[in-house]
């Protein structure tokens, strides 16, 4: 899951939306320095992240991306599947996208405790160019992959991601149909983990 998809299934509430983003950032003993509603969103977006890499649907959509490519599939499925939650946004949320994103950034701007500079560069450049409206059209994707590309460009793989919206425009049927079949499922799970508590322990991914 990607950022839109993470604060969506965070339960929403301020400090929830908080770990739901900082769950990309924070590693092992990190993890002590946030308080207890924080660790329990980082906790969450880890369990996610866990039933999503074994999720049969989600292998599924990793076989509709290239073999060349196939070393960065969950990565792109991630934004992609973004891209539909975004364009479908009104039949999961009460809310316009629009003004759900702009509690989202202000929540993550006026956060002022612990914090990698990781999280306060995303939050910068996630606000200045709306990130969580713009996956709803395809040079939105286009952009967000182009930035996966950016930060991995050390990677000797890494050349494959230029032009990689391609993926999605060549089987979008597919992957909206994989999309509609999952969302229901990992919401259903994101739920049920949130309801009986999520263990506060300091796993990565």
């Amino acid at each position: 899951m990607n950022y839109l998809a993470h604060i969506y299934l965070s339960q929403c509430a301020r400090q929830c939306i908080v770990g739901a983003v900082l769950g990309d950032f924070v590693k092992g003993r990190q993890f002590s320095e946030y308080p207890d509603s924080i660790r329990t969103a980082i906790s969450l977006h880890r369990a996610i992240d866990r039933y999503t890499d074994s999720h049969p649907v989600i292998k599924q959509s990793y076989a509709l991306v290239k073999p060349e490519r196939r070393r960065f599939a969950g990565i792109l499925t991630d934004i992609f599947f973004d891209h539909f939650l975004a364009k479908l946004w009104t039949s999961y949320h009460r809310l316009p996208l629009q003004e759900f994103e702009s509690n989202v950034y202000n929540t993550l701007q006026q956060y002022t405790g612990p914090k990698p500079s990781q999280f306060e560069n995303l939050v910068t450049h996630m606000s200045r160019q709306r990130w969580l409206h713009a996956y709803a059209r395809m040079d939105g994707i286009e952009r967000a992959v182009h930035g996966i590309y950016r930060r991995l460009q050390h990677h000797s793989k890494a050349k494959v991601l230029l032009g990689a919206g391609e993926e999605l425009r060549d089987h979008y049927d597919e992957f909206e149909n994989l999309f509609k079949q999952f969302f229901p499922a990992v919401v259903a799970f994101s739920r049920a983990t949130a309801s009986t508590g999520v263990n506060n322990t300091p796993t990565t991914r």
